[in-house]
């Protein structure tokens, strides 16, 4: 259950925040770094996020003989959550709310 909340909070943080470093939310969260960047690599895998590099602007070397050559860096990576990833976010959240009235309805009839 910890593991699907995790998953759950990471993504909930990218919704609310557009976008968080994964050291940002590893501090919201209160956990590693480690445990944000298994939850990202498990979110990707499981298809709630999209995963997209970014490469540097092509910069073309001068002092190559071959001037035409273009040089790119990755640079980085931006996350999207995807439409199986709402999906998954609902049905958790339509589930917390079963459980908070089983509960609820377990507490009136004592």
């Amino acid at each position: 259950l910890r593991s699907k909340c995790m998953l759950k909070e990471v993504l909930e943080i990218i919704k609310e925040t557009g976008f968080l470093d994964k050291k940002e939310i590893s501090k919201r969260l209160n956990v590693e770094e480690s445990m944000v960047d298994s939850a990202f690599l498990s979110l990707v895998k499981k298809g709630y996020l999209e995963e997209t590099e970014i490469d540097s602007p092509p910069k073309i070397c001068l002092t190559s003989p071959y001037k035409k050559r273009e040089t790119q860096m990755k640079i980085g990576k931006i996350y999207k959550i995807t439409e199986k990833g709402v999906r998954f976010m609902e049905e958790w959240k339509n589930e917390r709310t079963k459980l908070g009235e089983d509960a609820k309805t377990k507490n009136e009839t004592f």
